[in-house]
């Protein structure tokens, strides 16, 4: 009995390779939520090159005049949801 649980523990560490290439960690800044009146909260972090860190936190009513293109980045929320905020490209984000 002892050499089947050892060939099945070696198929199943085989089975991991350590030799695969890394997964690309989707680029995060913060977390958004919907509050009932349909307000966007955004929580934000940033960190420059020198490691300084900036926190933020921006709300953006319903008919603000950057509401529909930041809903838009964050792929859509309804109230009582929160979701991750992925970085914007290469352009900056909505003044707010």
């Amino acid at each position: 009995m002892l050499p089947l649980v050892v060939m099945q523990l070696a198929l199943v560490v085989g089975e991991q390779s350590p030799a695969s290439p890394a997964k690309h960690e989707p680029c995060i800044i913060g977390a958004a939520k919907m509050l009932a009146d349909r307000t966007l909260v955004l929580q934000l972090r940033a960190q420059d090159s020198s490691g300084a860190l900036g926190d933020a936190v921006v709300a953006y009513k319903l008919g603000d005049a950057k509401y529909r293109e930041v809903l838009e980045h964050i792929g859509g929320l309804e109230p009582g949801i929160s979701k991750l905020v992925p970085c914007w490209s290469e352009t900056k984000p909505p003044d707010t």
